[in-house]
């Protein structure tokens, strides 16, 4: 169900070249999606089988392509459409809400200075989780350990090494 296979749960290309996801499983959801759209006529039709979900999904492109994502987002938004923009990794980590969960955070690395990284994404308020203290590791690093642990010699290591097929 969650593959694109659906028009209810597809991602759309808008005219500035940006994306909509549209998640609108529930049939209250698509059937509010779809009056919004003016394209009642699929609302029947929400998970009909593989040839008429490309018709629809087809449908939907042609309809997603004739506004900009901002515009989709202002006729969109007020309504109960389950549908959300697909940010790329930039605006993605500096998103506000991104930003107070702490999903992204930052750690300090010995040579590469503050990096950001992913946070720890569930909040529980028993568990709250919490990150290694330790930074990423730089290429290689654990390579001989990693190997030794698979039970590799090391002479055989050393052999890989030399060959350039690991680097520690």
């Amino acid at each position: 169900m969650l593959t694109g296979l659906y028009a209810c749960y597809n991602v759309y290309k808008t005219r500035d070249e940006r994306w909509i996801s549209v998640g609108a499983l529930e049939p209250k959801f698509w059937a509010t999606l779809c009056h919004a759209l003016d394209c009642e006529a699929l609302i029947p039709d929400q998970f009909a089988g593989a040839e008429k979900q490309s018709e629809m999904i087809a449908t939907l492109a042609k309809i997603f392509i004739k506004r900009d994502a901002a515009e989709w987002f202002a006729i969109l938004g007020p309504t109960d459409t389950c549908v959300t923009p697909v940010n790329s990794v930039v605006e993605m980590m500096s998103d506000p809400h991104v930003r107070e969960r702490e999903t992204i955070t930052s750690v300090e690395h010995p040579t590469a200075g503050t990096l950001s990284q992913l946070g720890v994404a569930p909040k529980l308020s028993e568990t709250p989780g919490h990150l290694a203290a330790a930074p990423p590791p730089h290429l290689g690093q654990h390579t001989r350990e990693v190997l030794q642990s698979a039970g590799f010699t090391d002479d055989v290591i050393d052999e890989l090494k030399e060959l350039r097929v690991i680097q520690e």
